[in-house]
């Protein structure tokens, strides 16, 4: 990797130096010290201006930089780095581990790292109609305190949870379709602001 090479417009023969990439080792393991299979790492390189707008993709997706998942061990290898720059680093937990909540280091710089990833809070509550009576099938979908977006489905009695969330607040938003309702009732939604901890919420669709 190389940095940025300032050339007037129009300029010919400008050079490029390259050098050998380095490679780093991210060691991942939950608060009680056992290796964290299968979550994934990535560093991407921003400028300081883009991170509050890179981070939530940083947690969501895999093509923001270089990325890796990690092995049995834990260990993940993320090449193709320049250990003389500064990444935004991101560990999200592996799908079987939803009460792990994703590690962000902002100043991260290319190294042997060993990151602990803590459990987290969960929201819980219930959808219901303008009755009262709970809604199963519902998307319901809650941003975390890093504008990190989960999504999940009411079950058949309208409860849903989320688990692994940062301390902080949460916006949970519910939205419901029915195709056999009139044209003018099939859409509604309902929203609540929370707590990261907060039990027994209740969204009432509209």
């Amino acid at each position: 990797p190389t940095g940025p090479v300032p050339a007037d417009t129009g300029a010919r023969d400008v050079v490029l130096r390259l050098r050998a990439a380095d490679v780093a080792t991210v060691t991942v393991r939950d608060a009680d010290g056992r290796p964290v299979e299968g979550a994934t790492v990535v560093a991407a390189d921003v400028d300081e201006t883009m991170r509050d707008d890179v981070l939530p993709e940083l947690l969501r997706r895999d093509d923001v930089g270089p990325s890796a998942t990690t092995d049995a061990g834990g260990v993940a290898r993320l090449g193709g780095l320049d250990a003389a720059r500064g990444y935004l680093l991101g560990v999200r937990p592996p799908a079987t581990r939803p009460e792990l909540v994703p590690h962000v280091d902002a100043r991260w710089r290319p190294g042997a790292t060993a990151v602990a990833l803590a459990p987290g809070l969960e929201v819980a509550g219930m959808v219901v109609g303008a009755a009262g009576t709970p809604v199963a099938g519902v998307d319901v979908t809650c941003v975390d305190a890093l504008g990190v977006a989960r999504r999940q489905t009411t079950r058949g009695d309208g409860a849903f949870r989320f688990r692994g969330l940062p301390p902080g607040e949460v916006e949970v938003v519910a939205r419901w379709f029915d195709p056999a309702a009139p044209p003018a009732t099939r859409a509604s939604r309902g929203s609540r602001s929370a707590r990261a901890g907060d039990a027994g919420l209740r969204l009432v669709l509209d």
